[in-house]
């Protein structure tokens, strides 16, 4: 679904706005903003996109953050979908979903899950490529799946390029978050996550990778990625 998106940002400049402290030194200079997970909490300041994949998203937070706001597009994996009542505001059909992802991950691996129905525009899912460092060579404007394995904001990165962006700019983004505690906003000990050095290494490959094709990524604040 995330073709339907190819190039409706062409030559952009894009900010992605990561849950860590640093995200307060986004000052909406670029043209379009993507709030990855807890980002989506930031106040005061507006961005176009909101972006997760975590199987464990629809517990959070700030899972509904951007119910409300004005012209944000919500853009989810397709396994998290059925549990979005802004892709699917209609109960029914809701239900009718979760009822066949119930009875899907039974036998199958969940991240395989799409569903059928096509979410309400211009909200959409995406689906699901693979994890891992050798995904990343698969990385380009014209690839239909996202790759996962460094963190939401490698998927970002993605989707970014796939917007036509040609300037992409990392706010909140150290990927330093050993403890679990390095947020911008306060979290509950069951909401707490870290970041592995092997996603470290597969965002700074990404990073590599995007450079690679000309496209210009700036990190803001202190970071593990250059």
């Amino acid at each position: 679904m995330i073709s339907g998106f190819r190039d409706l940002y062409k030559n952009s400049t894009i900010a992605i706005l990561g849950s860590g402290p640093s995200i307060g030194l986004y000052s909406e200079k670029e043209d379009i903003a993507i709030s990855v997970n807890g980002a989506s909490l930031l106040t005061g300041k507006k961005y176009n996109f909101f972006l997760a994949g975590d199987v464990r998203a629809p517990e959070r937070k700030w899972w509904l953050a951007s119910k409300g706001l004005e012209n944000v597009v919500r853009v989810v994996s397709s396994y998290i979908a059925p549990f979005d009542p802004i892709l699917y505001p209609d109960e029914d059909v809701r239900n009718s979903i979760l009822k066949k992802y119930n009875s899907f991950v039974e036998l199958n691996p969940y991240i395989n899950f799409v569903p059928e129905h096509i979410p309400e525009r211009p909200n959409a899912f995406f689906r699901f490529g693979g994890f891992g460092k050798e995904y990343v060579e698969r990385i380009s404007r014209k690839q239909d799946l996202l790759y996962w394995g460094g963190t939401i904001s490698s998927i970002a990165l993605q989707f970014s390029i796939i917007l036509g962006g040609e300037d992409i700019h990392l706010y909140g983004c150290g990927l330093d978050n050993h403890t679990g505690k390095n947020y911008h906003y306060p979290v509950h000990d069951n909401e707490r996550g870290g970041i592995e050095n092997e996603q470290v290494e597969i965002m700074q490959a990404t990073i590599d990778k995007i450079r690679g094709m000309k496209i210009s990524i700036s990190i803001h604040g202190e970071s593990r990625i250059k």
